[in-house]
């Protein structure tokens, strides 16, 4: 049922524009400092047999970054996603194979990838089957990298996320499936986390006017629309109020660190 909500909500189409407006001001930062941190571990995917769990990532990561697998296949069960994937692999020297497939049950033979990588998918995934099947495609030595929010410092329900997860849970589970287990987080420095510190505080103050708890009750279809609204007319505040600490804030304030529950987002590296 979820796989199916989660399909449903896709091929309608994810108004990326509209998406993304909630990343402005320090995320859209920190977004682009996961992207290099990722990047430098996907030099691995160079001349090798590549799976991405999505279809639309590969532009950045891959593409972007002069990678160039042997074979790159991308899955998804949009087929909206899969026509964007397309259509940006016309002007591309990469030339990714795409599946309308469901990676909680990949269509591959056993062992066939050196790598797998996937953006923020986890919280759309079954995590324990889906890291199954992944674990079953992957050959002897092969990799899986992932990132994925840290519950811990979500500071309000988001309704394009199925499940976050802690450090903690996501180490239990890869467990299951893999012996090589290693997780990191990204974080900010003072400036960061200051940032970080006023946004709870007025995202706080918005939550006590929900006296219906429509956070909870909403269905994520209806809640998206005044969490977008809500998320960006509280980063314009924060900006107004301290526009000095908003602009002082670049790229190199966000770094890769060890496990910490005061990362702002999980880097899962597994291997088989």
């Amino acid at each position: 049922a979820r796989v199916q909500r989660e399909q449903e909500a896709f091929n309608e189409g994810l108004q990326r524009d509209g998406y993304m407006r909630v990343f402005e001001h320090t995320s859209h930062l920190f977004l682009k400092r996961r992207d290099q941190i990722v990047c430098d571990e996907l030099e691995y995917a160079q001349g090798k047999n590549v799976l991405e769990l999505g279809s639309i990532s590969w532009k950045a990561w891959i593409d972007g970054n002069d990678i160039e697998p042997a074979n790159l296949h991308c899955i998804n069960i949009s087929q909206e996603e899969i026509k964007q994937g397309e259509r940006n692999a016309r002007f591309s020297k990469v030339k990714p194979h795409f599946h309308l497939m469901d990676a909680h049950s990949l269509e591959f033979e056993d062992e066939s990838f050196d790598f797998v990588y996937g953006c923020a998918i986890l919280h759309h995934l079954d995590y324990n089957r889906a890291l199954d099947e992944i674990c079953r495609v992957l050959k002897p030595g092969g990799k899986l990298i992932m990132t994925t929010p840290n519950i811990l410092m979500t500071l309000t329900r988001n309704p394009w996320h199925i499940r976050e997860y802690t450090s903690e849970s996501l180490l239990k589970i890869a467990l299951k499936s893999f012996d090589n287990v290693e997780i990191r987080g990204i974080t900010g420095n003072d400036k960061v986390m200051s940032y970080y510190d006023d946004n709870k505080k007025s995202v706080q103050k918005f939550k006590k006017l929900d006296i219906f708890n429509l956070e909870k009750m909403l269905p994520s279809g209806l809640y998206k629309i005044p969490y977008e609204i809500l998320n960006r007319l509280n980063r314009n505040k924060l900006k107004n109020q301290n526009n000095a600490l908003v602009s002082s804030i670049s790229v190199d304030d966000y770094f890769l660190q060890k496990d910490d529950s005061n990362n702002l987002d999980l880097f899962l590296i597994l291997k088989k």
